[in-house]
């Protein structure tokens, strides 16, 4: 990242309160989302969809369809932070961006990250091992 990896930098990601919400909302919501069911097996006591559920008192569905409507909206954020000016250095926008492709990959249709299937080996082939020469 160079010269964006000074004090002032991180300062002044910390004063964006979107580039930060956007930062934290996104595996959160993501993870808990493809996990719920596994959750409950597990006798997890809070997720976001069973926070959703009880405070709302909603079908699953529609806490499912409230939910997939606030990661579109982080997407937009993340699209406004990257695309309209801001005092955050792009070196470090582009890090929450990538983090946002890394979480969308990964829990995309199930969670990618505790139970790897053949699908994610093949991404993480794909990126890592046998990555696109540009």
């Amino acid at each position: 990242m160079g010269d964006t990896t000074k004090q002032e930098a991180f300062e002044s990601i910390k004063t964006n309160p979107k580039a930060m919400r956007v930062a934290c909302v996104i595996g959160r919501l993501m993870n808990d989302m493809v996990d719920h069911k596994f959750d409950i097996e597990r006798n997890y006591v809070a997720t976001v969809v069973k926070s959703y559920l009880k405070q709302y008192d909603v079908l699953e569905e529609v806490a499912y369809k409230e939910l997939h409507k606030q990661i579109e909206n982080v997407r937009m954020d993340i699209n406004e932070e990257i695309l309209g000016p801001t005092i955050v250095p792009m070196p470090l926008l582009a890090c929450i961006l990538n983090f946002f492709r890394a979480m969308d990959v990964i829990y995309k249709n199930s969670n990618g990250y505790t139970i790897i299937d053949e699908a994610n080996k093949e991404n993480i082939r794909a990126m890592l091992v046998n990555p696109i020469q540009m």
